[in-house]
Parts: structure tokens; C-alpha cells; sequence
């Protein structure tokens, strides 16, 4: 494997299979006796040497027979290794579905080796961007706008003026494939002080004539460097893991095996065993699939008791504002690509326009085209065993931050009328302050305590949760 990266130059992508007959716990899972664990050391050396990827689920069953005493035994003995970027496009990898009558299972391996035309993506540098500049370009286009307008009318004005200014002032990054996340502009500065020096030393070198002094100079230049690289790599991983949102990100690194969630979206198979062709018919099995049909026909509910109607007060720019800072300003944005950053730093001239779009929004019930469109992005499930399927999928929607901004607005107020006025049974949990699901199993852990005190029969009733965690719920049609 040494040998064809170095003849070709680059990376390649390599596929290691075979019968490797290590009876270890890295492939045969806890199964394994302890007695033999270690035998797949050298294996593992392989795997850390040339960073590659254990791609059947651990403790997949590949070698079937008797041993001696003429019990029948199972074990992995064949693997399966590819390198990291194989391994991302992995679909599928465990044992044939047709029994060929082998001792040995026959191991089916599937990637999705289609590579689409990459689409270049102009990405905008908020973090240097001059704020200052677009708050008075963005003030100097509202300033002739009226306010006093339809809902549409009003949001194409504001989205038009703010991302005329946000592109026309904000730097766009040039793609480099070298990019590293932990790098900064003083990694930089070092690296040109390096090279100056690098250079001016090589010079003298190749002349004949070495100086002592520039070699000196040069060396100090590059230990600064290197130390600096080092020192950068640390406080960014500390920094990294010190934020709570990271969590779960890091912990992928525990597991370097795990797919990625990001992966390219192979050709998915139907309910009728068929398979999607096209980007097209890709996207409809994934939308069938995560948002269901609503029945046709639902039942009328009848009279139900009416509560009296609860108040709703106008917005105020301090509860806007509120919501504004507590959400996180670099979650993913929708369509026009303006994160919750850009909100917060333009906030000062946009504040009214906004308070009064949102106003006339709820008192109109209208809701702006580009708050109704989102753009769904497809993950993968853990542990799936064949991502061809579609319910091996799961969907996040990527929405207009401002029409999100809205959203949790209206969430305050809807919890704090649902306390306030009592719209909820004491009993209900979830997604209300001090009824999280971890106090309704303390709650029932309680009741069975109780129970069992006073000597009781107990009787658990437990509801699994609900297939579609979407707003998928049918309700009648108006009469």
C-alpha cells in the first residue's frame, strides 16, 4: 500500500479484505474469550499505519462449523478494511443475503462511487466582515421603503437591502484545500518571518558562502514556528471541548469507525425493490419517507368545550431582542445564508422594521414565501446496516433565521401562556420548565416506591415513542 501511494504521488483509496482468522474482540465483538484477545494486534498496527477503517459491524458472524468435539461454532474470522474516504461512501457491508453452503459467509460490500459535478459554493467571511460599513449601507437603503405595506412586500424589501450590503461588503473566502480550522493570522505572520529567513539562509548556501548568523536566524524562526502550530493546536482543541454544543462532535472522535452523518445519498431502494435513478427520484423517496401522507379521511371531533380566549399583547422590541441574543449566531441558515450573526450585528437599523414585520405577520396570519421554504438535509442514522434504505435517513431543515427568530417568540409566549393559565394537565411532560423527562421518571419511580410501601398490587403501562416526530398530525377540515 506504501508503494502504489508513493508511484502514483497521492492518496489511494484502498480495499483490504480477506481471511484474516483472528479469533479477537476488534471483529468477533465481547463474544470472544479473553484468553485470545491480542491476536489482532498487528492487525490494528495495519489499521492505525495507514488510517483504515473496520467497515462490518462488529461482531458479524462470517465463519460458520464444528470444532472438535463436533459442536457447532461461530466466529469472524474474515474482515473487511478501507481507507477514510471509502469509507464515508460506505452503503452497505455484512454477509450476502444468499447462503452459497460455504463455511465461510460470503461478505457483500457496496459504495456509492458516483461523483456528482461539484457546485461551487461562495462562502462569505462574517467573522471579518465591516460591520459598521453595511449598518449604515443597510440604514441608508431602508430609509425611502415605506413601512406601511403588505407582509410580503415588506420582508422582500428588508432581505434585498440587507443582502445587497452583506455581499457587497463581506469578503468571500477562496476555496483552499489546506485550509485548517485551528489556523490564525499571527500562524501566518510566523510562517512568513519563517520563510524570509528559510530563504535567505538557503541562498547563501547554495552560493557556497553560509552564514552562520542566518542559519541561526532561520532555525530560531522555525522553532518559533513549529511551537506556535503546537501551542495553536492545543488551546483550539481545548476551546473546542470546552464548549458544550461539541460534545457529541467529539465524541465521534472516540470512534473514528462510526460514518460520518454527512454522506453522499446512494440510489435508494423503493418499497417495491426498486431503485431511485436520479437526484429527482432520490429526494422524493426521502421526503415520502419523512414526511408521510396525512390520511384522506378524518373524523369529525365533534363539540368540544371552548376555553375563553387568551390575551395577546403586541410585540415589544425587548422580547424580539431577547430571543435574538440567546440563539446561537453560527447555526446552519436557510436559503438566503445569513446566519443568526448577521441579526445581531445589523440589529440596531433593522429593529423596527423587524418588530413591525413581525407584527403584521401574526395580526395579518401571514407568514413571507421565505419563511415557508426549507432546505432538508439528509443524515445518516447510526449503526444502520444499509443505508440504501431511506428509513436509514433521518432529515434536518434548514429554515430562514429571521422567520426562526419569530418561532421563538411565539414559543415564549405560548409556554408562558400555558403556565400562566393553566392549558396543560399537571401531568403532562416535555417541553415545559420543571416537567422534563427526566422528572417523569423520577415522578414514577416515586409512585412505585409508594407503592410498594404500602404494600400494593403495581401496574406499569409504558407507550413506546411515536414512528414520525413530525407535524404530520391530521385535524379536520373546517365545515
Amino acid at each position: 500500500m506504501a508503494d502504489a501511494g508513493r508511484g502514483v504521488g497521492q492518496q489511494v483509496d484502498v480495499v483490504v479484505v480477506g481471511d484474516f482468522n483472528p479469533h479477537d474482540q476488534l471483529g468477533g465483538g465481547d463474544e470472544i474469550l479473553l484468553a485470545r484477545q491480542g491476536e489482532a494486534d498487528e492487525i490494528i498496527e495495519l489499521m492505525t499505519e495507514f488510517s483504515l477503517n473496520s467497515l462490518l459491524p462488529r461482531g458479524t458472524k462470517t465463519w460458520k462449523g464444528t470444532d472438535k468435539a463436533g459442536r457447532i461454532r461461530e466466529t469472524t474470522i474474515d474482515l473487511v478494511f478501507a481507507s477514510q474516504d471509502l469509507a464515508n461512501d460506505l452503503v452497505r457491508c455484512g454477509p450476502h443475503v444468499t447462503d452459497h453452503g460455504s463455511d465461510h459467509r460470503t461478505i457483500e460490500t457496496i459504495f456509492e462511487t458516483a461523483v456528482p459535478e461539484p457546485i461551487p459554493q461562495v462562502r462569505l467571511l462574517f467573522k471579518n466582515a465591516p460591520w459598521k460599513k453595511i449598518n449604515v449601507r443597510v440604514a441608508v437603503g431602508l430609509e425611502g421603503s415605506p413601512a406601511e405595506c403588505t407582509v410580503q412586500q415588506q420582508t422582500d424589501r428588508l432581505m434585498s437591502v440587507v443582502l445587497e450590503a452583506v455581499h457587497a461588503l463581506t469578503l468571500k473566502a477562496k476555496p483552499f484545500a489546506y485550509a485548517k480550522r485551528w489556523w490564525t493570522t499571527d500562524l501566518t505572520q510566523l510562517r512568513r518571518i519563517y520563510t524570509y529567513w528559510r530563504n535567505r539562509a538557503r541562498t547563501e548556501r547554495r552560493v557556497g558562502q553560509p552564514v552562520i548568523e542566518l542559519e541561526e536566524t532561520a532555525k530560531a524562526a522555525a522553532k518559533r514556528y513549529h511551537s506556535a502550530i503546537r501551542q495553536q493546536k492545543r488551546s483550539h482543541w481545548d476551546a473546542f471541548l470546552k464548549d458544550e454544543d461539541n460534545i457529541w462532535e467529539a465524541a465521534k472522535y472516540l470512534n473514528p469507525g462510526v460514518d460520518p452523518a454527512f454522506g453522499k445519498v446512494p440510489q435508494l431502494v423503493r418499497a417495491d425493490k426498486s431503485r431511485t435513478a436520479f437526484n429527482k427520484e432520490q429526494a422524493e423517496e426521502l421526503l415520502a419517507t419523512f414526511f408521510p401522507p396525512l390520511p384522506v379521511d378524518t373524523e369529525d371531533e365533534g363539540e368540544r368545550p371552548q376555553r375563553p380566549p387568551v390575551p395577546m399583547p403586541d410585540l415589544t422590541v425587548e422580547e424580539i431582542e431577547r430571543q435574538l441574543l440567546h440563539a446561537k449566531p453560527w447555526k446552519a441558515p436557510g436559503d438566503d445564508g445569513l446566519p443568526v450573526i448577521v441579526w445581531k450585528k445589523i440589529w440596531p437599523v433593522v429593529k423596527h422594521r423587524v418588530l413591525a414585520l413581525f407584527q403584521a405577520s401574526l395580526t395579518e396570519g401571514v407568514l413571507p414565501d421565505q419563511w415557508r421554504h426549507a432546505k432538508i438535509v439528509p443524515l445518516k442514522k447510526s449503526d444502520k446496516p444499509d443505508y440504501a434504505l431511506a428509513k436509514a435517513w433521518r432529515p434536518i431543515s434548514l429554515l430562514s433565521t429571521l422567520g426562526k427568530l419569530l418561532e421563538a417568540v411565539l414559543a415564549e409566549r405560548s409556554s408562558h401562556a400555558v403556565e400562566t393559565y393553566g392549558l396543560l394537565p399537571t401531568n403532562h411532560f416535555g417541553a415545559r420548565k420543571q416537567r422534563s423527562a427526566e422528572q417523569a421518571l423520577m415522578l414514577l419511580q416515586e409512585q412505585i416506591y409508594a407503592a410498594w410501601r404500602g404494600r400494593r398490587v403495581l401496574s406499569l403501562i409504558s407507550f413506546g415513542e411515536l414512528l414520525y416526530r413530525h407535524d404530520t398530525l391530521a385535524t379536520p377540515a373546517p365545515a
